[in-house]
């Protein structure tokens, strides 16, 4: 019985001096660290209408004033 005691003791006591102690910080990898690859650049789109007559409003529906007329 007093073999437990002798093995106890020292454990429990390591068991609380760990408790105590902060852990390290987690060690990542080489591919974590590395920045991730930049975004492609956004496509563009220019689209060309031949109209006869524009009308420029100051709202953007039917019921909005004619301000300039193409």
């Amino acid at each position: 019985m007093r073999n437990i005691f002798k093995l106890f003791l020292p454990v429990l006591s390591l068991f609380f001096w760990q408790c105590g102690q902060t852990p390290p910080p987690p060690v990542l990898p080489e591919t974590a660290m590395q920045a991730p690859p930049p975004s492609p650049a956004p496509e563009v789109y220019w689209y060309v209408l031949n109209v006869d007559k524009l009308n420029l409003r100051d709202q953007p529906n039917k019921n909005g004033t004619v301000l300039v007329q193409w």
